[in-house]
């Protein structure tokens, strides 16, 4: 749902850690996207964005107390955190990649433009 939310690509989501989240400032920090550091942003935060981050943190340190603090989406894999995002098509017909496709497909004709960094 966050990935649907906020448009990103999945891998660069399942490396942030925890001190990457702001919920003061209400953004979460991207620091190695695609492209590597020197493409780094932060991703404001709905409340419904927030929403999604809270019920992750909530149930994440129960489930996997050790990668909670490391990873803001801990899971039970060699690396820690979520490695792989898929669900059976026959059950979610779109995911990870997909989900941010449709985002960027939507986006276009609402006027959503891409942001060019600064030179």
């Amino acid at each position: 749902m966050f990935s649907l939310l906020s448009g990103c690509r999945p891998t660069a989501l399942i490396e942030t850690k925890p001190h990457n989240l702001d919920p003061r400032r209400r953004v979460l920090h991207i620091p190695r996207p695609k492209g590597g550091t020197d493409r780094a942003f932060d991703i404001p935060l709905s409340r419904q964005m927030i929403l999604c981050l809270t019920r992750v943190i909530r149930f994440a340190r129960p489930l996997y107390p050790l990668e909670a603090d490391n990873w803001l989406f801990p899971a039970a894999s060699d690396s820690g955190h979520l490695a792989e995002q898929k669900e059976d098509r026959k059950v979610l017909a779109k995911w990870g990649n997909d989900l941010r496709q449709t985002f960027r497909t939507l986006a276009t004709p609402a006027g959503v433009t891409e942001l060019m960094p600064a030179s």
